[in-house]
C-alpha cells in the first residue's frame, strides 16, 4: 500500500477517470475525498468504494467558484487530518463547431477546465508547501496536443 497514511482531493470524482483514479488511491492505501458538482453521484461514488473498505470524504463543489480551493482543502483535512496529494480532474466538454460556441459557452468551458484546476492548486499547494510538502496531478487530454473535431474550447 504505497500511499498508506496519505489523503488525496479528486475533483471530477464521481465517474469516469476521477472516480477510476479515487478508486486506484483508495486500493493503495490513500484516504480520498471525493469532489464533483453533482452531489448525488458523488454520493453514490462514496458509497460504493466504502462498501470496499476505502475511507472516502465527499465535497460536492462547483471548481470554478473562487472559493472552491479553500472549501476543498478545508473539507479534506477535516475528514482526514492532512492533506499531501491533489488530482485535478474536473472538466467539461462540448462538442460543437468553433464557430458555432457562445462566449458564454467558452467561458464556462475555460472556467472549469482551466481555472477551476488553478483554484484548487493554488489552495492546495499553499497548504502543501505550510506543512512540508506533497504533489498535484492535473489530467489533461490529447485534445491540448491535437485537436479533435468539434472541442476547440476543451482542447484549449
Amino acid at each position: 500500500m504505497r500511499l498508506q497514511g496519505k489523503s488525496a482531493i479528486v475533483t471530477g470524482a464521481a465517474r469516469g477517470i476521477g472516480l477510476a483514479i479515487a478508486s486506484a488511491y483508495a486500493r493503495e492505501g490513500a484516504a480520498v475525498l471525493l469532489a464533483d458538482i453533482d452531489s448525488t453521484s458523488v454520493a453514490a461514488a462514496a458509497d460504493a468504494l466504502r462498501r470496499g473498505g476505502a475511507r472516502i470524504a465527499t465535497a460536492t463543489v462547483d471548481v470554478s467558484r473562487p472559493e472552491a480551493g479553500d472549501h476543498l482543502v478545508r473539507a479534506a483535512t477535516d475528514a482526514f487530518g492532512r492533506l499531501d496529494l491533489l488530482v485535478n480532474n474536473a472538466g467539461i466538454a462540448m462538442r460543437k463547431p468553433f464557430l458555432d460556441f457562445t462566449l458564454e459557452e467558452w467561458q464556462r468551458i475555460m472556467s472549469i477546465n482551466l481555472t477551476g484546476a488553478f483554484i484548487v492548486a493554488q489552495a492546495a499547494t499553499r497548504h502543501m508547501v505550510a506543512h512540508g510538502g506533497g504533489a498535484v496531478v492535473n489530467i489533461t487530454s490529447t485534445s491540448g496536443e491535437r485537436g479533435n473535431g468539434g472541442t476547440a474550447a476543451y482542447g484549449a
